[in-house]
């Protein structure tokens, strides 16, 4: 599963431009659904890259932490109050056991070159009652149709290598051990491309997604054109391109 890793030191500059159009308001607002439930005094985000979420999150005023692997996606993030950074891997957290009561990752744990290992140093850091959230896409999931996957060969194929299934995952948390307290669905991703918009969206830049960065820029290219030749095609200016992702949070207590 673990076939392919991503250098995000490489592609930091550009990371940022996925938000340009869209904040994700949907996840932020599950991450502090949270928060106002459970009262946690410290919260770390796991594979924080460019600290969007974060920054979200800031106005809480509560502590926060945030970790990533990658200095040069760290490098990123804007000032941030009363937030500290700290360049690690996810499997190995360089924290005192029991520290943090709310622990989070989102769109990370297939970056992760050992996710299995990295629940259980959840379990470590995390306080006695703590909770863990995982927010992602499993690409297994048929309601995912996205048209990166059409055009781009060997895309979806990585992605079912990449990403572990909410089953897997709801495995791992239960080995750690945690209990299991919710899974849901927190965000359907709706945004369909015209012919006339679909070559100018912020994801297919080479570098503003996993999927396309780890592509040669030959395999690159050739996806890209597959897709302006058909795009060329289309007489239709209201034909869409499917772009629907459902990203879900599974949720479990300490």
């Amino acid at each position: 599963m673990r076939n392919k890793s991503l250098d995000y030191d490489q592609i930091a500059a550009d990371y940022n431009r996925r938000y340009q159009n869209d904040r994700r308001l949907g996840t932020l607002n599950a991450l502090r659904a949270i928060l106002s439930e459970i009262a946690p005094i410290r919260i770390l985000e796991v594979g924080c890259g460019t600290c969007h979420w974060l920054e979200g999150l800031q106005a809480s005023g509560l502590s926060l932490m945030g970790v990533d692997k990658s200095y040069a996606m760290l490098k990123q993030a804007r000032a941030l109050q009363k937030t500290l950074l700290c360049q690690a891997a996810a499997e190995s957290l360089p924290l005192k056991d029991e520290s943090y009561d709310f622990i989070y990752c989102v769109n990370a744990l297939h970056h992760f070159s050992e996710p299995q290992t990295f629940i259980r140093e959840v379990q470590r850091v995390l306080m006695p009652g703590g909770t863990l959230a995982i927010i992602g896409m499993d690409p297994s999931d048929t309601r995912n149709r996205w048209y990166l996957y059409d055009f781009f060969t060997g895309v979806f194929e990585n992605d079912l290598e990449r990403f572990p299934d909410w089953n897997r995952v709801k495995y791992w948390v239960k080995q750690a051990p945690f209990s299991l307290v919710q899974f849901n669905d927190v965000v359907f991703i709706h945004d369909p491309k015209t012919r006339d918009s679909v070559l100018q969206d912020p994801f297919l830049q080479k570098n503003a997604c996993s999927q396309l960065a780890l592509l040669s820029q030959e395999e690159y290219k050739r996806g890209l054109a597959q897709l302006q030749a058909h795009v060329n095609t289309i007489q239709d200016p209201g034909f869409c391109y499917e772009n629907d992702i459902v990203l879900s949070m599974l949720r479990a207590r300490k």
